[in-house]
């Protein structure tokens, strides 16, 4: 129910004896919520079915009714928005409960948190809470643990006996220090975000299982511990706004590495030394790395891309080293003026590429562009423009570069490749009436599928779908008058 007016719950709410799904929500806007809702019935303990109980937004909301204890099948307690919510009853004879959110709510921590056999535990803008004392020790089956805005906790003692975690999210917290993780076998994702006050991580190189690793605005973090580089099953790395650290350890025994996302780190210099050892990365991305040194840069090494973002990193001529991504899908980067015909000239090789952004295009740059593309017959490039304005007039510009009608500028992806399709199967039959002609010796033998596109073009010419259409619209009438 979404219910910004309630003023009570009636009664007659504990005979739905089969409800298992409550959710109460007393949002009217973003701003505004409901301020009327004061207390729940204590009918509300008659729901012995329930196994899941929502209440957000209400704040004048205090307390749930002592009752709750006997929802004994209840295994979703989610509390979120209700800032005038103090307490919570006694709860220790929950025995089914086994997700906890308790956001925006209470003041302190209640004490029955270590009676749970929680699976999954949310803690959020707690305003006296500057330790967990004793409730981690407890949560010995704990996978989930979220904690985020909690501006008075500055430490965590220790976390030795949450041997069950696989999931462990800090956001907004004034946390400086981690506890030692060493235990935690079953972890598989660390993300820490908006913690400004942090200053180093605990070793993690002796966590085997841990997948995903995300920081974000670490504003005091000097450093990443040197054992990072020893997570061997490692698949995703994200490293965001983390402006003091001037150096990655070695990253060459992280062999399941798959996506690499460093952005906005203005004092990174340089990238890890044997970056090129990640043969497995297909996915990598570096913007606003405003100090990096790109001489030399390692990444053309890494052939297995298929998905690369290159901006605002210092690069200068990138054509030459372009040339060996050729698994490359999707490529987003930006390049000075004086590089863009260098790497029109590299983008012929990229034959599987579907995707590609260039930053601050002027016209004469798009038609530069534009023309190294009609060396793909198949399949379509998708050229982005820097700025929204000038989608309308880039369309138009690459039309005409690329030889294609007009009216191409309004055509969806299925049409433009159909007409791509038209135009490889004539420069083929086009190619090997050439070499029929001329000998398997000749000259054709060596162009290259950027020359051989040019040279079909030029004597054939381009066809219009137009023509393409009237063909099938005899086909099928003819078709039809055979039947």
């Amino acid at each position: 129910m979404h219910c910004f007016a309630l003023l009570i719950l009636p009664e007659w709410l504990g005979e739905l004896v089969h409800l298992q799904v409550l959710h109460l929500d007393g949002e009217w806007s973003e701003v505004i919520s409901n301020r009327s809702l004061r207390k729940l019935p204590e009918a509300l303990g008659s729901l012995h079915c329930l196994k899941s109980l929502t209440l957000k937004n209400s704040e004048s909301l205090r307390t749930l009714p002592a009752s709750i204890v006997t929802l004994t099948s209840l295994e979703t307690l989610y509390i979120k928005d209700c800032w005038g919510f103090k307490e919570l009853p006694t709860m220790g004879a929950m025995p089914a409960l086994r997700s906890l959110t308790l956001c925006d709510s209470l003041q302190n921590l209640p004490a029955c948190l270590g009676e749970f056999e929680l699976r999954y535990l949310m803690l959020g803008y707690f305003r006296h809470v500057t330790n967990l004392p004793g409730i981690c020790e407890r949560l010995t089956v704990l996978e989930t643990l979220h904690i985020e805005g909690c501006a008075t906790l500055h430490q965590l003692q220790t976390m030795r006996l949450m041997t069950s975690l696989t999931s462990l999210t800090f956001h907004k917290c004034s946390i400086t220090h981690l506890p030692a993780m060493r235990a935690m076998k079953n972890l598989t994702s660390i993300i820490i975000t908006n913690c400004v006050d942090l200053i180093e991580l605990p070793c993690v190189g002796q966590i085997p299982n841990l997948l995903n690793l995300s920081l974000v605005n670490l504003g005091s973090l000097l450093r990443l511990p040197v054992s990072i580089g020893k997570l061997t099953s490692l698949r995703n790395l994200k490293l965001d706004t983390c402006n003091m650290i001037s150096d990655l350890p070695s990253m060459c025994e992280m062999w399941s590495l798959e996506a690499v996302y460093i952005s906005n780190c203005v004092a990174l210099k340089e990238l890890p030394a044997r970056v090129d050892a990640l043969t497995g990365l297909h996915t990598l991305e570096l913007v606003d790395l405003e100090n990096l040194d790109t001489q030399p840069f390692p990444i053309f090494e890494l052939t297995g891309l298929t998905e690369l973002t290159l901006t605002n990193c210092g690069l200068k001529d990138v054509s030459v080293s372009i040339e060996s991504l050729t698994n490359l899908r999707s490529l987003t980067i930006s390049v000075p003026a004086a590089g863009l015909s260098t790497l029109a000239c590299a983008l012929p090789a990229l034959r599987l590429l579907q995707g590609l952004q260039i930053n601050e295009l002027d016209e004469d740059d798009v038609i530069t562009i534009g023309r190294s593309l009609k060396a793909w017959p198949m399949p379509l490039v998708v050229l982005y423009p820097f700025s929204i304005g000038q989608f309308v007039s880039i369309g138009q510009i690459c039309c005409e570069a690329l030889g294609l009608p007009a009216k191409a500028a309004r055509w969806d992806n299925m049409v433009v490749l159909q007409h791509w399709r038209v135009q490889q199967h004539k420069m083929m039959a086009f190619v090997s009436g050439l070499h029929v002609r001329l000998g398997a010796a000749s000259p054709i033998s060596s162009l290259t599928d950027f020359a051989i596109v040019f040279i079909t073009n030029e004597v054939l010419g381009g066809w219009t779908l137009r023509n393409l259409w009237q063909q099938e619209r005899l086909a099928r009438e003819a078709l039809l008058l055979s039947m």
